[in-house]
């Protein structure tokens, strides 16, 4: 009859627990390592898109981390207007950061004997989430493949 060394195994036992205890913080700085590359794609993609040239949009952008940590996101910031003094209204950052991004109906000018300078109706939306999207898919796999590898280096400890 054999026997069965059950030491190896409650070490086993014991490293799991640890590692999954270090888990929940382990994968907030994941996302936050994730959010941080995503934010530099999205602006570098800004000022590839958009002509902004002091920097407005992009300070308009910041990283949201999940209240678990959970997920990175890159949006537009909340509670933070822009007053337009042609028509005494107050924007969203959002709202005009979505506007950019999709497209808007071109401005039709108000008196009608001005010559209209846009001659079209449609505005085209400059796309710079979207084409961040790929760039950061790609470049993710990298830092969650690093992020397993530091798990895995935890449980050989």
């Amino acid at each position: 009859m054999e026997s069965v060394n059950l030491d190896s195994l409650v070490s086993l036992e014991n490293k799991l627990k640890k590692v999954l205890d270090s888990l929940p913080e382990e994968k907030r700085k994941l996302h936050e390592e994730l959010g941080e590359m995503a934010k530099g794609i999205v602006e570098n993609n800004i000022s590839v898109s958009v002509n902004d040239g002091n920097g407005k949009i992009k300070n308009w952008q910041e990283m949201r981390i999940g209240s678990k940590g959970g997920y990175a996101a890159i949006s537009p910031k909340k509670n933070m207007y822009i007053y337009n003094k042609t028509n005494n209204k107050k924007y969203a950052v959002g709202y005009i950061t979505n506007a950019i991004e999709n497209g808007h109906p071109a401005r039709i000018p108000r008196n009608p004997k001005t010559k209209r300078r846009v001659k079209v109706a449609y505005v085209d939306g400059r796309g710079f989430y979207f084409k961040s999207r790929n760039e950061a898919m790609a470049k993710s796999i990298g830092i969650c493949n690093a992020f397993v590898e530091r798990l895995k280096e935890k449980i050989e400890e």
